[in-house]
């Protein structure tokens, strides 16, 4: 994806080197400088554009260039990058602080985020201290598009702190990458 970008200065600049430039993005100009019809103002394009190299998650980075009006020029870049498969929550199930004796269910949505990707149907572990008490179970909402993964905190877990890690591992003939969610929970007497 790409979006455009008006730059106004008080007279025509070039970008001389990018001093930074976070991984996968590209910022090109678009045609030339134009008066913009104020004193010596003037006005330039720029497109940023995402490659496929840049890494899923949330994307929150300056690109900075040094110009030739002797000012740096920064663009702040914010995205949400989807892979191919959309997670949501994108890395952690919370269980806050229940009362002892209080059942908690969390979930996980999980949808295929390209078209014609089927979504296959991943195991679903409980590893660390959160093993012992919480259970996860794969819902199919929609088959081959989307799945629901329920994680249950059950009312008999005495009170503690339960951290560990959920981890879902697809089929190998699927291609798709196993997936690692950091699971907290502390019941509380």
């Amino acid at each position: 994806p790409s979006q455009d970008g008006r730059v106004v200065s008080k007279a025509p600049f070039e970008i001389l080197e990018w001093k930074r430039l976070p991984a996968g993005l590209k910022i090109e100009p678009i045609g030339e400088a134009v008066d913009t019809g104020v004193l010596t103002e003037s006005a330039r394009s720029f497109r940023v554009t995402l490659g496929g190299d840049v890494p899923e998650g949330l994307l929150t980075a300056p690109a900075i260039a040094s110009t030739s009006l002797g000012i740096d020029l920064e663009f702040l870049i914010s995205a949400n990058v989807v892979g191919p498969i959309q997670y949501t929550p994108p890395q952690r199930v919370a269980f806050g602080f229940p009362a002892l004796g209080e059942e908690r269910t969390r979930s996980v949505e999980i949808a295929a985020s390209m078209p014609g990707l089927v979504l296959a149907v991943p195991t679903a572990e409980i590893l660390g201290d959160a093993a012992q008490y919480m259970k996860a179970e794969v819902e199919i909402v929609t088959p081959g598009s989307a799945l629901r993964v329920k994680v249950t905190l059950p009312a008999n877990t005495p009170a503690g702190s339960y951290p560990g890690i959920l981890r879902l591992t697809y089929p190998s003939d699927s291609g798709i990458a196993s997936k690692d969610f950091i699971i907290s929970g502390r019941v509380k007497a």
